[in-house]
């Protein structure tokens, strides 16, 4: 039997793409027919992007006096950065 732990229902229904689909696809071959690597269904292409070095010295008293709250409001802060550039390099990439 598979294993679906790890599926989110709604990532589908969240931003309906060819890309979503066809990792839906990849991962029910995965699941179901027990395929380490499943074939590319499409070309795929790379794009890094690099952003602005961040200077965390400027957190340290924000960090000494909670640890835990600097740690959650960081983590937050990161993740938005980085679905903001993922955001826009989807945009650039569906402008093509």
């Amino acid at each position: 039997m598979a294993q679906l732990t790890s599926w989110q229902p709604d990532y589908i229904e969240e931003k309906a793409s060819f890309d979503r689909l066809a990792e839906l696809v990849l991962k029910l071959e995965r699941e179901l027919f027990k395929v380490k690597r499943p074939r590319q269904l499409t070309r795929r292409d790379v794009h890094v992007t690099i952003s602005a070095p961040i200077d965390i010295s400027s957190f340290v008293e924000d960090y000494e006096t909670d640890a835990h709250a600097f740690r959650h409001s960081f983590t937050e802060d990161l993740q938005k950065k980085v679905q903001a550039m993922v955001d826009r390099l989807v945009e650039r990439c569906e402008q093509r």
